[in-house]
């Protein structure tokens, strides 16, 4: 495995073996295990102070912070393909996007202080259609089947056409996430409470209480995954059953799906002892759904924040330059 930190030049390369540290697990402790060398061709982006990206198959989405914000996609290599300023798009704010299963179709989430859309592009970056505008309007996400998920004004909305669902039930959600199945619909309200309803129908049942949480994500199984404020990960049932994955985490955890060949699959996450707005030093983990932890980094000096599977390696922010580090594996 290696770790790469990206500006215009490389700016750090730390080589070491695969080997994952494998930690608790239910009270125990496994042995490591150990993965092969790692190849590959560095990607070099461009500097830039970015806040977090969104993998869009080959592609690669991200988003600047501070008064410049705007986003990038990228192709492959990190060769830009287009950027908001390039596409002449005047927003105050791109606060976050998703895209579609294969890639296709990517939604971005534009704000201008008075008014939100949600804009849809191609996998060129050519804008194809907005949806809007809103006076409030949470994060876009894509089920499965390429259907487009938001929250916008209290309603749900699929494919930008406001659903019936949940009857009696206002929404006051920021970002929600659809089931691999399509059929339901995980969110936290503003008190942190993690809620599902089914599409069709029916009121919301509660399946988290008694924590505060960030918005969840599904896995491709159907369980629930979400980071809290005291920084730790849960994952539960459908039944709200729930498993303690990992403490000293940051928010925004994604899924990871190895295949490579490790067969490695999880939760990812980064661990830390700093506060989350004031990240200095920080490691990627991948918690499975047994609760067994692997650490994936060993870099010293660098903060990764965001953390992303990207083609099957790992995208993530250095929380203090702000430049993206690609994590590079083969098996």
């Amino acid at each position: 495995m290696r770790y790469l930190t990206f500006g215009v030049v490389v700016l750090a390369v730390f080589a070491v073996s695969a080997v994952f540290f494998a930690c608790k697990k239910a009270g125990e402790t496994r042995a490591a295990e150990t993965g092969g060398e790692t190849t590959g061709v560095p990607v070099n982006f461009p500097s830039e102070p970015y806040s977090h990206m969104v993998p869009c198959g080959e592609n690669l989405l991200a988003f600047t912070k501070g008064l410049s914000n705007k986003f990038i996609l990228f192709g492959k290599n990190g060769a830009v393909t287009t950027d908001s300023v390039q596409m002449g798009l005047k927003y105050e704010c791109f606060r976050g996007g998703a895209c579609s299963p294969g890639g296709e179709t990517i939604a971005v989430w534009a704000d201008n202080n008075t008014e939100v859309w949600v804009l849809l592009l191609n996998n060129n970056g050519v804008l194809q259609k907005k949806l809007g505008p809103y006076s409030e309007c949470g994060c876009p996400v894509y089920d499965e089947f390429g259907n487009l998920w938001y929250m916008a004004e209290g309603n749900l909305f699929k494919n930008g056409n406001r659903q019936s669902f949940p009857q009696g039930f206002t929404l006051e959600v920021d970002s929600i996430d659809v089931s691999p199945d399509g059929r339901y619909v995980a969110f936290t309200d503003f008190e942190g409470r993690i809620y599902e309803a089914a599409i069709e129908g029916g009121s919301p049942r509660i399946i988290a209480e008694n924590k505060s949480f960030y918005p969840p994500e599904y896995t491709p199984t159907g369980q629930i995954f979400a980071a809290t404020y005291d920084n730790e990960i849960w994952l539960f049932e459908p039944d709200g059953k729930g498993l303690l994955l990992a403490e000293g985490a940051l928010p925004h955890p994604s899924w990871y799906v190895d295949s490579g060949g490790s067969g490695l699959e999880g939760v990812l996450y980064v661990e830390t002892d700093d506060h989350w707005m004031d990240v200095t030093d920080s490691e990627i983990w991948i918690a499975e759904t047994d609760g067994t932890l692997y650490q994936m980094t060993n870099t010293p000096g660098v903060a990764e924040t965001y953390p992303e599977d990207w083609n099957n390696d790992i995208i993530a922010v250095d929380g203090i330059t702000g430049d993206l580090v690609h994590i590079v594996q083969e098996w």
